[in-house]
């Protein structure tokens, strides 16, 4: 409702049960006196100016202050609420209490709203990112060829360059560093690892790798005495297996047959070590022995003791073919071949 009074014109926003002005605006300037109009504390904008006047004397006599003057005491506001101007620039209350909302103008007013999407918040003001919110497009720029490593004692996030040419990331046990292959190999840009000379040694190769196989071929094997051929070991290393083979059956027999041993006389020939077991599975004996097939691969037993196997180049083996009694024949063109992991 409006009304033309002392060169202004005033709209009745809200009003008593009587008809008395609450709350109004003017068009211009300091709210008219007239009388019977406006209800005691009664406020009136100047949508001219913004100015908010107050009604600080009665109905029968308005007198206006501005808000300023008022108060805080005698607005009458709900807890948690807050004035915010309406589209006809009269204060209104906004509840902005609602627990774990913010205040977030729209363009138009004032809106209290949760936030969402990516991130929400408690009423302690405390903001959490949803999981997977923080897309690449989120972060902030990286340099080209770096990654994100904790690297700090403050695990905190760090770029770290990897794009050094031809280095490789590595953890040192603290953190993740950029270094160069080194040692036995090296490596391109490209990946391709080049061996460095020489760098190949015995104890690298694999257990078949490192196997150095030295041969025998001795005389006939005699139906009676010993029959001896020797080895000259080329590298320093250890006897892993020792195999037989002849072109000759040989039966197995507990009177007439044949031991198998091999005796490491080292450098001097003067050494007595034992390399092969002691033991009937060295023989040709019916009991607890083996016949000798023709051409066919036996495999003889080295001791059990590790360190009589170790043998340094240079050492000279006595390999023998003892025959107790006499055997039933000869074993012609017998070979053995004797296997050594090297250390160099």
């Amino acid at each position: 409702m409006s009304y033309s009074l002392a060169g202004t014109t005033l709209s009745i926003e809200t009003k008593t049960s009587t008809g008395l002005c609450l709350y109004g605006t003017v068009t211009a300037g300091t709210p008219p006196t007239d009388a019977s109009v406006f209800a005691p504390g009664a406020l009136v904008t100047d949508l001219s100016t913004g100015t908010v006047y107050r009604n600080s004397g009665t109905t029968a006599s308005p007198s206006w202050d501005s808000v300023t003057a008022i108060a805080a005491a005698e607005i009458a506001l709900a807890e948690g609420n807050i004035l915010v101007g309406n589209s006809s620039g009269a204060g209104v209350a906004l509840n902005a209490k609602t627990t774990t909302q913010i205040l977030v103008g729209n363009g138009t007013t004032l809106t209290s709203v949760a936030m969402s999407a990516d991130a929400t918040m408690s009423n302690a003001g405390a903001v959490t990112i949803a999981a997977g919110a923080v897309t690449l497009a989120k972060m902030a720029a990286l340099a080209r060829g770096s990654i994100i490593s904790g690297q700090t004692a403050g695990n905190v996030p760090t770029a770290l360059d990897a794009k050094t040419s031809g280095r490789i990331l590595v953890g040192d046990g603290t953190d993740l560093v950029s270094v160069d292959v080194s040692g036995d190999a090296t490596l391109a840009s490209s990946g391709a690892v080049t061996i460095a000379s020489a760098a190949v040694t015995r104890t690298k190769m694999s257990a078949a790798a490192a196997r150095d196989v030295q041969q025998v071929n001795p005389a006939t094997i005699a139906t009676t005495g010993n029959t001896d051929s020797y080895i000259v070991v080329g590298e320093t290393g250890t006897l892993v297996s020792v195999d037989f083979s002849g072109v000759d059956v040989l039966a197995a027999n507990d009177t007439n047959y044949i031991t198998f041993s091999i005796t490491n006389l080292g450098q001097a020939g003067a050494g007595t070590t034992v390399m092969l077991a002691a033991t009937d599975a060295n023989t040709t004996k019916a009991t607890g022995g083996t016949a000798l097939a023709a051409n066919t691969k036996r495999s003889l037993t080295v001791t059990a003791t590790g360190g009589d196997l170790v043998v340094t180049a240079g050492d000279r083996l006595l390999i023998r073919a003892a025959a107790t009694g006499t055997l039933a024949n000869t074993v012609t063109f017998p070979v053995y071949s004797a296997r050594f992991t090297g250390t160099t």
